[in-house]
């Protein structure tokens, strides 16, 4: 090609250096295969730990957004005891607060326990609510349901249904506290709602019946314990001001706006710990991208030795080694920010049935972990995948490219054999911190063993060859990770022993 000609010799070099490199690289799809298998471990791992954490951070808030439901603002007295429906609608017909909110209602909410006559089965931590039909439909309705619960009806929801095998029509009997002590009462199930919206209630086993019969049967007579909102800006910060602004004893007792910040921020300690692992990985993902460059160019010496032997310069060898590197890299950072994706949502999942599995003492129960596939996420894990892939390929082309040619022509060992020569001073300070560490509780013990095994088999690659130093250092290294694994203390019977 003419444009091709007219350019400057160095730089047509370059290019014919590249074209060798995309040769290489296509030449052999099983080789290149393996060596991208090698190399997605870090973008892999990164956008596990990436998509992990952004799939932790939905679970807090899907799950505080499911528990608040329609409500934005939850007012109460500061100790939760009782206070009159008058002052409830007081505060709720307010000018200003009523500017401020698109609905409000007053309930009634008892915890207790409750038994199924009919099934015979019991559920020791529940929340009846008493709600008052005609107000609370400015918050929207029940799920399935035009109307609230009235006269003798009873609405439960579908946690507390699967949790009593409950069914319409059975007898509930339930005992709860109230001021004036404990209270008996039984209802029959004419409803069993979704677990969304309004029968979502703070995420909980919920029974819902009609606000004057719960009062009547606690006797409670004109009395309620909580006045809830729905908020006509997303940010319900000034419908908060305005209640806690307002003259009486009800002030703000919850926020959707709060919650979903202390959410994420929750979250955050989860990002540092997954963000910290999977750093670890990634980086020592770097010996494995080495030791698969090493023997890349172990296998094209010969061609390396004779290209050099025509006049290619190390440098020229340099650019070919990492021209080849940045075709894989750039493969095994896509391949592996997918493939790390879904490592990602397996690891939410595990942590939400943690969560769940923990939460489970206080009847809470959280929202399965999205799939937060976030395409800057990816981006961010190809690119970290791919800085460490081209840094540890370049790395070990500069190491590599120091070569004689005609030992590389005719495939001889170039290696010069040290042993007995220097004394293994490195290998000993190993060994004694390796012995140091191996006593210590905890973590460290494990670094220890890890530590005594690299000594060993480095002294053994003195005295024999690489290649069995390395290969009973692998093994004994293998073998150490699965007995820790497995002796590790279980984190389900003591987390802080397990959580190291």
């Amino acid at each position: 090609m003419t444009w091709v000609r007219a350019l400057p010799a160095r730089w047509r070099i370059r290019r014919t250096i590249i074209r060798v490199a995309a040769r290489d690289f296509g030449r052999r799809p099983a080789q290149s295969a393996l060596v991208v298998a090698g190399l997605l471990v870090s973008s892999l791992v990164i956008s596990a730990a990436l998509v992990a954490g952004d799939s932790i951070e939905g679970l807090f808030l899907n799950s505080t957004l499911s528990a608040f439901g329609p409500i934005d603002v939850v007012a109460g007295t500061k100790s939760s005891s009782p206070f009159s429906e008058a002052e409830a609608l007081a505060l709720a017909s307010s000018p200003k607060i009523e500017a401020l909110s698109k609905g409000s209602a007053q309930r009634l909410l008892l915890r207790g326990a409750v038994k199924d006559v009919t099934r015979d089965s019991r559920e020791p931590e529940i929340t009846v609510i008493g709600v008052d039909a005609v107000r609370d439909r400015s918050l929207g309705e029940f799920p399935g349901k035009v109307d609230g619960p009235s006269g003798d009806s009873m609405f439960i929801n579908r946690r507390l249904a699967q949790r009593l095998s409950a069914r319409v029509g059975d007898q509930l009997s339930f005992l709860v506290a109230a001021p004036s002590g404990a209270v008996a009462f039984d209802f029959k199930v004419e409803a069993i709602l979704p677990n969304s919206g309004k029968a979502d209630n703070g995420r909980l086993p919920n029974a819902f019946v009609a606000l004057d019969k719960l009062q009547s049967v606690a006797s409670m007579d004109g009395q309620v314990n909580r006045l809830v909102f729905a908020s006509v800006k997303a940010n319900s910060k000034s419908l908060e001001e305005a209640i806690d602004a307002f003259s009486g004893p009800i002030e703000v007792r919850g926020s959707k706006r709060e919650d979903v910040k202390d959410s994420k921020e929750q979250t955050r300690i989860f990002r540092a710990i997954l963000g910290m692992l999977g750093s670890i990985v990634a980086l020592a993902s770097v010996a494995l991208i080495a030791n698969l460059f090493v023997m890349l160019g172990e296998e094209r010496r010969q061609d390396r030795g004779t290209m050099r032997a025509l006049g290619l310069k190390r440098s020229g060898l340099v650019l070919l080694g990492i021209s080849e590197g940045v075709f894989y890299a750039i493969a095994a950072a896509i391949a592996g920010a997918i493939v790390g994706a879904f490592f990602g949502r397996y690891l939410a999942d595990s942590m939400g049935d943690l969560f769940t599995r923990f939460a489970g003492n206080n009847a809470f129960e959280f929202v399965r972990a999205p799939f937060e596939f976030r395409a800057k996420t990816l981006i961010f894990a190809g690119v970290g995948g791919f800085a460490i892939s081209v840094l540890s390929v370049l790395a070990v082309t500069v190491r590599t490219s120091r070569m004689n040619i005609v030992a590389s022509i005719k495939g001889l060992n170039e290696e010069v054999e040290r042993k007995g020569r220097r004394f293994p001073v490195r290998q000993l300070v190993i060994l004694m911190l390796g012995g140091g560490a191996v006593v210590a509780p905890g973590i460290i013990r494990v670094i220890g063993g890890s530590l005594i095994i690299l000594g060993v088999s480095s002294l053994l690659s003195r005295v024999t060859s690489k290649r069995v130093g390395a290969t009973i250092g692998g093994v004994a290294g293998l073998a150490w990770g699965l007995w820790t694994t497995t002796f590790l203390p279980d984190f389900d019977k003591n987390p802080e022993a397990g959580f190291a």
